[in-house]
């Protein structure tokens, strides 16, 4: 259940390309069974269709799961600071990478829910050596 609640927040903007896709594939295709031109792009709006497919079914996944895996960090920040909230601000909150120095990393992410009083949010943490933190940009949020 948790799966299609997420999917319904983040997968809106792929589904409006996989909408255009398919429109684009529906017009092609009945241009190709007419007179056997655009082979090439049939095939091609197909991956691409299929791929966003993939997308759609990706996203939830990766925001639900991993949230201990490090080198799953820039795909989860993806997802979430594109995907759940559009806003820049929140991608300029998340690093953009770990630092080299990263113990008992977690990063946990909560999709969309359709409800009036909900704010999706984010919580990433980890220890690190105090050099690195000299030279990180801090932004702490009370």
């Amino acid at each position: 259940m948790m799966f299609w609640v997420y999917a319904s927040g983040i997968t809106f903007q792929l589904f409006v390309i996989e909408f255009w896709v398919n429109f684009a594939l529906a017009l092609v295709y009945r241009i190709y069974r007419k007179n056997g031109r655009f082979r090439k792009s049939v095939i091609i709006l197909r991956v691409v269709s299929v791929t966003v497919l993939i997308l759609m079914i990706l996203a939830p996944v990766t925001l639900m799961n991993f949230k201990n895996t490090k080198f799953i960090y820039p795909v989860k920040r993806f997802c979430y600071g594109y995907g759940v909230y559009s806003e820049r601000l929140n991608n300029d909150i998340l690093p953009s990478f770990l630092p080299k120095k990263c113990d008992d990393y977690m990063f946990i992410t909560q999709g969309c829910m359709i409800a009036q009083d909900y704010h999706p949010s984010a919580y990433l943490a980890f220890h690190t050596d105090s050099e690195t933190l000299k030279n990180t940009k801090i932004i702490l949020i009370l």
